[in-house]
């Protein structure tokens, strides 16, 4: 009975061992099925107002195999919707330029710049007889007075008049375009997905707009790009720059001076490398203040260019150099933070 209870307790063993192969390789080829994360997605909420303590922090986080349009659109109505139950009010949101980022924003915007500012649009006399059939939503817009609501059916009645008759009671206050100066046609607006008379508008971010805007204009005007960048029939690339800044004694390389006219000027700036291409500094100083003051203090010595060669560029760096200015509240630039009384709080995605 002794010997026959030992092999009773062998054949347990056995089974124990044999359960324990098959965990394993059960564990094993679950796991190589397992589908990795290629893209991890953050989703961050800060909020525009300056009175009272800065509020940032992730609403979400996802670790996804593939990335669509369709999903991130479908995530961020979620993400709206459950931060206006808690008082935050999605007003903006913001993406990097990622094709799934662009694409999204093109199908969610729904809202025209007019559907908007329509109360902006300046109607001349011989349109008066057509304004007066313009439907009151449309031309009084969605309300941009209040900055996330809607204005009543009272106030967009009457600016529906003032607009239809197209004189303006105050000039100072109530500037008007006409049709050839803003883009009336573009979307650039969607409606909230839970809160009524909420808009939100897609933006780019500052860091990103700078790299892409720069990366054209190195690529415009090389052999084997089909970019050429004209502003006012004047061309703007990196190239022409570079001609400049090698005319300057920063780029001579017999100087042993430590002084630079341009300390903010260098090679990477004017040649970005896969690495240095994604620096937001050199990006902003190509197209930046130094920039603009080079040009301007060297761009004759360029035998091959003319006297008017680099307007559009220094153009083009005056207005950048005042954007990132504004965007980034440069105080001493005279930019100042805007502060918002509107509760609950406005925020961007």
């Amino acid at each position: 009975m002794g010997e026959k209870q030992e092999n009773d307790d062998d054949n347990d063993d056995d089974e124990e061992e044999g359960n324990q192969v098959d965990d394993e390789s059960i564990k094993k080829k679950k796991k190589e099925n397992l589908a990795l994360g290629k893209h991890y997605y953050v989703f961050v909420v800060q909020c525009l107002t300056q009175n009272g303590p800065p509020v940032r922090f992730i609403a979400a986080r996802y670790c996804v195999a593939n990335l669509s349009h369709r999903w991130l659109r479908s995530k961020l109505e979620y993400i709206e919707s459950s931060l206006a139950v808690y008082g935050f009010i999605v007003c903006s949101e913001s993406f990097d330029g990622a094709s799934e980022n662009r694409s999204c924003m093109t199908h969610r915007t729904t809202l025209t710049f007019e559907d908007i500012c329509g109360n902006a649009l300046k109607i001349t006399t011989s349109d008066t007889a057509a304004a007066t059939t313009i439907d009151a939503t449309t031309s009084t817009g969605v309300g941009i007075s209040t900055g996330v609501g809607m204005e009543d059916d009272q106030n967009s009645s009457s600016d529906t008049d003032d607009v239809s008759t197209g004189e303006d009671t105050d000039e100072s206050t109530k500037r008007r375009y006409t049709e050839n100066d803003l883009p009336w046609t573009m979307k650039v607006a969607y409606v909230h997905p839970s809160m009524e008379g909420v808009i939100i508008v897609p933006t780019g971010d500052m860091p990103h707009s700078l790299k892409k805007m720069r990366n054209a204009m190195d690529l415009s005007g090389k052999d084997k790009s089909a970019r050429n960048l004209h502003l006012n029939g004047l061309p703007i690339s990196l190239k022409m720059a570079h001609d400049v800044y090698m005319k300057t004694p920063d780029a001579n390389p017999n100087s042993t001076s430590t002084l630079m006219l341009y300390p903010k000027l260098n090679m990477n700036v004017f040649q970005p490398t896969s690495k240095t291409a994604m620096r937001t500094n050199d990006a902003a100083r190509a197209q930046g203040k130094s920039m603009m003051d080079m040009l301007m203090r060297y761009g004759h010595l360029n035998e091959n260019a003319g006297p008017t060669t680099y307007d559009s560029y220094i153009y083009h760096c005056r207005q950048t150099d005042k954007w990132v200015d504004a965007l980034n509240a440069t105080w001493k630039k005279g930019c100042e933070p805007q502060s918002y009384t509107v509760r609950p709080y406005p925020v961007i995605v």
